[in-house]
C-alpha cells in the first residue's frame, strides 16, 4: 500500500543559518504544488541560500518543475541536492528550456 507521501507531496522547511532547506517528499504534482507554493515561495524570498533537497521525491510533473525553477529564481543563491538522473531530471530540464524560450510571435490579424 502506498504511503501518504507517495500519494501527495509534502514539504519540510528548515532554517539553516541565513538560508533555508526545502526538502520535498512524495509526488510534487499539480495538487501538491497548489498547496505548497505559498509556503515554499515565502521561504525562498527570505533565503540568502536556498537548498532544494529533492532526494525524497517520487514523482515530478510540469507544475512541480515550474515551482522548483521559480524558487531557484527567487533566492539569492540556490543549491540543488538529491535529484537523481532520469525522468524527473528530464522533466526539470525540459521545463527550464521551455521557460527560457521566447514567447511565440502572434500572427497578424486577418483582414
Amino acid at each position: 500500500m502506498a504511503s501518504q507521501d507517495d500519494i501527495q507531496g509534502t514539504l519540510d522547511a528548515r532554517q539553516e543559518g541565513s538560508g533555508f532547506r526545502l526538502a520535498f517528499r512524495g509526488r510534487l504534482e499539480a495538487p501538491a504544488v497548489a498547496r505548497l507554493w505559498p509556503r515554499a515561495t515565502r521561504r525562498a524570498l527570505a533565503a540568502k541560500l536556498l537548498v532544494l533537497d529533492l532526494s525524497g521525491l517520487t514523482a515530478l510533473d510540469t507544475a512541480g518543475a515550474v515551482l522548483l525553477l521559480r524558487l531557484e529564481r527567487l533566492a539569492a543563491e540556490t543549491r540543488w541536492e538529491g535529484l537523481p538522473p532520469g525522468p524527473m531530471q528530464a522533466m526539470l530540464d525540459r521545463t527550464r528550456r521551455a521557460l527560457a524560450a521566447p514567447a511565440p510571435v502572434q500572427p497578424p490579424p486577418l483582414p
